[in-house]
């Protein structure tokens, strides 16, 4: 092992090249001929996740999208809107009730075609938001209940980058009720503990199935309520506020794969990729791919002397051209695990080279010679793999489909070795 790392600061830098002879300068009584080889049958397998943390996120997801390959995927945003200032209306003054509106203003992320309109409706959460004694965190999985009927809906074309804040107008038989309450100076209007049990929440949901999934900035969601006084000149308009930052919050996201390749995957067994046209897998809070490189096992027992100077593991995004190629997840974290998929190591992260001129050869590509070095001397070498994930708490749903080594798309496993010769 001193040798490899020896020599090995001499072959990274020639390690793209044809094989070679190098290092004679260094060591003029040995030659070192650095050889690639392509090892072409990995084996590939897309696993789901049961669900994943979402509370508090700093986003609020919102969205309905049916994709022909991961079916059909339904976000909700839960969120209570505690008090934000506790005042009182001034009793020498004489207001009106204006409107009650829902204030929220786009976090930047959004996936599929934003171009498509988007039916957003809001709902009145109908019990209290609250975790059981023993639970310390919600998933994407949860949910509470809330009204069917919609206390505002809205078509809007997002626009997630450069777009203008919502602001939505709710129910105005809601504000009237938060109104008069003011008015006859009630508690639940001014004590935040009764003021979340009289109005527990909102849901954000989409009705349409086309669209694209957005975030709202959770720090910045308000309900504001306006109110004039009518006894002064010029008028003056006052705002109540409710905001979300620091109310308990979490995104829901559901998957339907009905119809879809990946309707038959076991949660044990996963997915094979043999099985779904040499596809696997990667989507945010749902699947992950397991890669297993069987080959390694016979190329150590064939080869007592092996020396391997680096790895890369190499794997391509299915049927990307050079139009969206800029879209693909920049990076795609990546584990060691163990047969039961255990995570025991954080192997880093694999980086996108992208091919803008033209779009032929853009791929993934993960340095893997710490992970080959383990697995050469590992007693039971067939039991690990890599385990790729997107790094994604519940407030994403991005995806990506990969060939595997028999797909055009190939994913492929380079190994540059080292052959010592006296």
């Amino acid at each position: 092992m001193k040798r490899f790392y020896l020599i090995v600061l001499v072959v990274l830098q020639y390690a793209c090249s044809p094989p070679t002879e190098i290092g004679a300068d260094f060591f003029p009584e040995e030659s070192f001929i650095v050889e690639e080889a392509l090892l072409a049958n990995l084996v590939v397998r897309t696993f789901p996740l049961d669900s994943t943390i979402s509370t508090n996120n700093e986003r609020l997801l919102v969205g309905r999208h049916q994709d022909p390959v991961f079916g059909l995927i339904n976000g909700r945003a839960f969120s209570q809107f505690p008090i934000d200032d506790v005042l009182r209306l001034d009793a020498e003054r004489n207001f009106r009730f204006d409107s009650l509106t829902l204030y929220l203003e786009y976090d930047g992320y959004s996936f599929y075609d934003t171009l498509v309109p988007v039916q957003l409706s809001v709902h009145q959460v109908q019990e209290t938001m609250e975790l059981d004694v023993d639970v310390t965190d919600l998933y994407t999985t949860d949910a509470f209940d809330f009204a069917a009927t919609p206390i505002a809906t809205v078509e809007l074309a997002p626009r997630p980058r450069r777009g203008e804040p919502l602001e939505i107008r709710l129910d105005d038989a809601i504000g009237e009720d938060f109104f008069a309450r003011l008015v006859e100076d009630e508690d639940v209007l001014l004590v935040e503990s009764e003021f979340l049990d009289y109005f527990p929440g909102l849901v954000l949901q989409v009705t349409n199935a086309d669209g694209a999934f957005v975030g709202f900035r959770k720090s910045t969601a308000q309900m504001r309520l306006y109110l004039t006084d009518i006894n002064s000149l010029p008028l003056q308009q006052e705002i109540r506020t409710y905001t979300a930052e620091f109310g308990l919050s979490f995104n829901q996201i559901l998957f339907d794969r009905t119809a879809t390749n990946l309707e038959a995957i076991d949660e044990d067994e996963g997915l094979s990729s043999s099985l779904a046209e040499e596809q696997a897998f990667v989507q945010a809070g749902a699947l992950v791919s397991r890669i297993d490189i069987p080959t390694l096992t016979q190329i150590r027992d064939d080869n007592e002397d092996l020396i391997v100077a680096r790895a890369e593991l190499r794997f391509r995004a299915v049927g990307v051209d050079i139009i969206d190629q800029e879209a693909l997840p920049q990076n795609i974290t990546v584990f060691w695990v163990e047969e039961d998929n255990t995570l025991f190591q954080q192997n880093t992260q694999a980086q996108l080279e992208l091919d803008l001129e033209f779009g032929r050869d853009t791929y993934y590509t993960l340095d893997v010679t710490d992970f080959v070095q383990y697995q050469l001397e590992a007693e039971n070498p067939e039991d690990n793999g890599l385990l790729l994930q997107f790094g994604t708490n519940g407030n994403a749903v991005d995806r990506l489909v990969l060939g595997d080594s028999n797909h055009p798309d190939v994913m492929e496993l380079r190994l540059f070795t080292l052959d010592l010769k006296e």
